[in-house]
């Protein structure tokens, strides 16, 4: 089942209730990388679980960086529901943005600044810190 079918046959809370039982089951792994979506930040209990055994990276964008990496990626709106039906996308971009600001960045252990940055270079960061947090030395 498709997010977007999830979130119109079910509904948000459903989808919500659904992401925090996978949260619940993968955060107490280790060895693995978990990538969340944006709305993985409004359930506290969420974050809790993801930096008890691991560190959560903001990869934070301006709105311009953000919209243009939605619109050139694979995955359709209709993966993203929030989104889907909005006629002004950077304008509905930047209301959520606004609205969970406060909480991505409390809830983040490491920003990263992506803008202009390839998926290599943000990958590299990434390993480099995780590397310095994990030394033996």
């Amino acid at each position: 089942e498709t997010i977007d079918y999830i979130f119109d046959r079910y509904g948000e809370q459903y989808f919500r209730d659904l992401e925090v039982k996978v949260i619940k089951e993968f955060s107490s792994k280790k060895g693995i990388v978990i990538s969340t979506g944006g709305g993985v930040i409004l359930n506290f209990k969420n974050i809790e679980r993801l930096k008890r055994n691991g560190m959560i990276f903001l990869l934070d964008a301006n709105i311009d960086t953000i919209v243009s990496n939605i619109q050139s990626s694979n995955a359709s709106l209709e993966n993203r529901p929030l989104l889907k039906d909005s006629d002004y996308l950077d304008c509905r971009i930047k209301d959520i943005y606004k609205e969970r600001k406060k909480l991505y960045l409390s809830s983040a252990n490491y920003i990263i600044k992506v803008d202009k940055k390839t998926c290599e270079n943000i990958g590299n960061e990434i390993i480099y810190i995780y590397k310095q947090v994990n030394s033996c030395s």
